[in-house]
């Protein structure tokens, strides 16, 4: 439970190996102690604070930036799928969302994997752009702030 937290609110260089360990729940071995073991040392190794860059909001120049990945069948018998989110404003760019899971879908081919990948960051994207267009420009059905 808190290395999921982890993951989903502070680490997104978590997510994947969160997910990955949540497909052993049902029949953990001996091998994925030892992975989850090695997994909470390096928490310790890893970065104290997230440092964000100031973003220069006023000259309208905002955009944000989806990546997106899936992969096919490497999740025993399941496909993973993850995207990222940054808001830049041309010069600095911070990350503001992350998610990784498992496709929801049976998919037979990689395509197929990519396209509901892409489709999670986009909704998730578009739902950022309706929020900052809210607070930024009390406008929530702007267009302002393009999505790239």
């Amino acid at each position: 439970g808190k290395l999921l937290w982890l993951s989903s609110q502070s680490r997104p260089d978590l997510s994947f190996e969160t997910l990955l360990h949540s497909t052993f729940n049902k029949s953990p071995k001996i091998k994925h102690l030892k992975s989850l073991n090695k997994l909470a040392k390096s928490l310790d190794q890893g970065p104290e604070r997230v440092c964000y860059r100031k973003l220069d909001i006023d000259k309208g120049n905002l955009q944000i930036l989806c990546f997106s990945d899936a992969s096919l069948g490497n999740l025993s018998k399941n496909s993973a799928r993850g995207f990222l989110i940054f808001l830049t404003d041309g010069i600095a760019s911070n990350l503001i969302a992350w998610s990784s899971g498992k496709v929801k879908r049976v998919v037979r081919s990689i395509f197929a994997a990519e396209t509901l990948s892409c489709t999670a960051g986009t909704a998730a994207a578009i739902m950022i752009r309706q929020l900052l267009s809210e607070i930024l420009f009390k406008d929530p059905t702007s267009d302002t702030i393009p999505i790239v």
